[in-house]
């Protein structure tokens, strides 16, 4: 099985969390990543839509992470030329 590189294991579980996304905190400590951010440009640069949302950790502590959550495309209608 193909080893998975860093941006393609983000849009998988991007795609994965739904609208509940995935915070840069997951990224490292659930997934081993550094540098979500630098990865999430990666995939924004190859045409993702994913959106950034900043949050207060809830973990009674005062530090802000961040949260992405990729938009699917939406379906095109075909366009019919008379």
């Amino acid at each position: 099985m193909k080893k998975l590189i860093d941006k393609d294991r983000i849009l998988v579980e991007l795609v994965k969390a739904g609208d509940d996304g995935i915070t840069s905190k997951d990224m490292v400590y659930q997934m081993g990543i550094m540098r979500a951010g630098a990865r999430v440009l990666d995939l924004r640069r190859a045409g993702h839509d994913i959106r950034t949302y900043r949050v207060v950790g809830t973990d009674g502590k005062k530090k802000a992470y961040v949260r992405y959550v990729y938009v699917p495309p939406e379906e095109t209608e075909a366009v019919v030329c008379d």
